[in-house]
């Protein structure tokens, strides 16, 4: 299955997973608008690609957010899919976290996908797909993740009462276990990490292996391919997760 003649917005695809998913569907034959707030890496993005269009796009921001899907919109001629990959994380206990640390992810990760939202489902027919990659961090209780689970449990919850709010349109979430060739954890403190990393082998948190960015990036393509090929089918939820199960220590 293709996307061929599909119109696709990524917000969130100058890097992980967004990247990828914007790759895979250009790949697959759609137009695509990469939007982010840095705007040099979209630029990459369009010369590797020799294809698509680089949007501008501060996720926290609702001006730049309507700006930026405006854009998209004029570039593509409309939209048929749009993918919310957006998001940032903290590792600390949650009586360590800052203000600014919560604020950041909860501006980033809950109200701009709430603002992406609110600009593009105006856009989205009876077939669109609007699809918010979540983390199964919402589920399972990692240590030093609960800011950043919670934030994305937020998000699930936002994503169901849009659900109920837009029956017409195809709102689907993707859970996403631990995936790697991301910057997910990039800032995150080096003693800190390691402390998790105990903790997480020690409780069987931790997954054994874990997914290529590639991989997660293709199969989500492929779901949105298959909702476009059967419109009068929906996928409320899926889940990606590591095969092998979690680390047992000995």
């Amino acid at each position: 299955m293709s996307l061929e003649g599909a119109r696709v917005l990524v917000v969130g695809a100058s890097a992980g997973i967004g990247r990828q998913i914007s790759l895979a569907a250009v790949r697959a034959g759609a137009s695509v608008a990469f939007a982010a707030r840095r705007k040099h890496r979209l630029d990459d993005l369009v010369n590797m690609t020799r294809s698509g269009h680089a949007v501008m796009l501060d996720v926290t921001d609702r001006a730049s957010v309507d700006a930026g899907v405006a854009e998209a919109v004029g570039a593509l001629g409309g939209l048929d899919i749009v993918v919310f990959s957006s998001g940032v994380a903290s590792l600390a206990p949650l009586a360590d976290e800052t203000e600014g640390s919560w604020r950041r992810m909860l501006d980033t990760n809950v109200v701009g996908a709430a603002s992406v939202a609110g600009a593009v489902l105006p856009h989205l027919d009876a077939s669109g797909v609007l699809l918010f990659m979540s983390s199964t961090n919402t589920h399972r209780r990692l240590w030093g993740l609960g800011a950043y689970g919670a934030s994305k449990a937020a998000l699930d919850r936002l994503a169901e009462g849009l659900r109920d709010e837009h029956p017409t349109v195809r709102i689907v979430r993707a859970v996403i276990g631990p995936t790697t060739g991301t910057e997910f954890g990039d800032d995150f403190d080096g003693p800190t990490l390691s402390e998790a990393m105990q903790r997480w082998i020690a409780g069987s948190t931790h997954t054994a292996t874990m997914m290529a960015v590639e991989d997660v990036g293709e199969v989500a393509v492929r779901l949105l391919a298959v909702l476009r090929a059967f419109p009068t089918v929906d996928i409320p939820v899926i889940q990606l997760d590591p095969a092998g199960g979690p680390i047992h220590p000995s």
